[in-house]
């Protein structure tokens, strides 16, 4: 199921199916894309596999709940995924009421994940917290979050809360190594533009056009930092506007080429071959630049969500870039 890590998360979950004391309402909360989703995976097809030996075997992957979960396809597991990620308003709440509530169709549970659950709405968290206080039996709901402060207390206090870290980087490279083949230096490239995220590592692993339109980016954001003068700030602004999506996805990818480049300055960055190119920039931003420019990206993220003009708010950023 693609889990690298979250051993001790698993066991915990695995140990309270086999004593029959599951709760009713789990949060999964970390950064994103190191496995929370196939961790939730994992146990709700764990919970409803039929070809299992006992409560203590690993699900089989073979039954038609197994393939039918993997496959999100399960007609008693209700999938909320957010993409692209905006609010998750009120109505999706009143369906999940709907099929909480209603009688199984072919297990004995009822399974709702919520993805990016820190987009819920006020009014879709205060319609999740009636059903979270007096839950239907044989159901279970897991919601899944970036940040633990991103969900109300009184959400969070009715859930059993599991938090994941990012696995170690033996670990991932290990998994790529056993199920990826690579070739000369892709793998160390996989593990440098994932940022040591598993998801992401192994999206790159499946889709090579996916790493190198990555790559493209990046080279393009360290070459127009390179220059100083208008044009080539205003180029910048319209890279970030180039996003399949929003601009916060290439705002993201510009963060962690500022973080890079932080780490260059401080002779922390000699194993990143992928970011080598800074190098020849770093003594044109002083830290103190770097760190403005870091509190101006987020400030310009937070104006995009609140659906300012978004290319006046990106040449903003750029033209006030010292």
């Amino acid at each position: 199921m693609e889990i690298i890590g979250h051993q001790k998360n698993i066991d915990f979950l695995n140990k309270s199916l086999a004593n029959e004391k599951m709760a009713h309402a789990y949060l999964f909360y970390g950064p994103e894309k190191i496995g929370k989703t196939k961790v939730a995976e994992y146990f709700i097809t764990k919970l409803f596999c039929s070809g299992k030996k006992d409560l203590n075997s690993e699900p089989c992957g073979h039954c038609d709940h197994c393939r039918q979960i993997l496959k999100h396809i399960h007609p008693d597991v209700f999938w909320l995924s957010n993409e692209p990620k905006e609010t998750i308003g009120v109505e999706q709440g009143r369906i999940i009421k709907e099929f909480i509530f209603s009688t199984p169709f072919s297990a004995t549970y009822k399974a709702v994940i919520i993805e990016e659950a820190d987009c819920l709405t006020s009014a879709a968290a205060n319609s999740l917290l009636k059903f979270l206080e007096e839950p239907p039996l044989d159901s279970v709901i897991i919601l899944i979050s970036r940040d633990f402060n991103h969900l109300p207390s009184t959400i969070r206090s009715r859930c059993q809360i599991l938090r994941f870290t990012a696995p170690l980087k033996r670990e991932i490279e290990n998994f790529l190594k056993n199920n990826f083949s690579f070739n000369g230096n892709q793998l160390e490239e996989v593990m440098d533009l994932s940022h040591n995220l598993p998801g992401l590592a192994i999206e790159f692993a499946k889709n090579p056009e996916k790493l190198a339109q990555k790559r493209k980016i990046i080279e393009e954001i360290i070459f127009l930092l390179s220059k100083k003068d208008l044009e080539s700030r205003l180029k910048l602004a319209g890279l970030m506007l180039e996003s399949e999506t929003n601009p916060e996805k290439n705002l993201d990818y510009l963060l962690i080429v500022i973080r890079e480049l932080i780490l260059f300055k401080n002779n922390l960055n000699f194993q990143r071959k992928t970011f080598r190119l800074l190098e020849k920039i770093k003594e044109k931003y002083s830290l103190i630049d770097l760190e403005n420019f870091i509190n101006q990206i987020f400030k310009t993220k937070v104006l995009i969500k609140a659906n300012v003009n978004k290319k006046m708010a990106l040449e903003n950023l750029f033209i006030n870039l010292n």
